[in-house]
């Protein structure tokens, strides 16, 4: 795949997290289909897309709870920290 394409994917899913319209499908299926590709004997999912996504993710997660944390207190940051992790 090329970096366009992995940006795209990833552009869809941080669009999740925008509460933007997407494709699960089209998701899943990619994703299933960079896990079963390997070149070279190396991983595709693992080396190509799994760390820049765990990146992105990290820093997607980082800008909304500092903007939650900005509008609220730790309080109720906590809260809403244990109704994600554990509902």
């Amino acid at each position: 795949m090329s970096t366009i394409e992995y940006e795209t994917l990833l552009d869809m899913i941080v669009g999740e997290g925008s509460d933007k319209a997407i494709n699960h499908l089209i998701i899943k299926n990619a994703c299933q289909m960079l896990m079963t590709l390997r070149i070279n004997l190396r991983p595709v999912y693992e080396n190509g897309f799994e760390k820049p996504f765990l990146a992105q993710s990290a820093a997607f997660y980082e800008f909304e709870s500092q903007i939650f944390l900005a509008e609220n207190n730790a309080s109720v940051y906590l809260k809403n920290l244990h109704v994600q992790l554990f509902t």
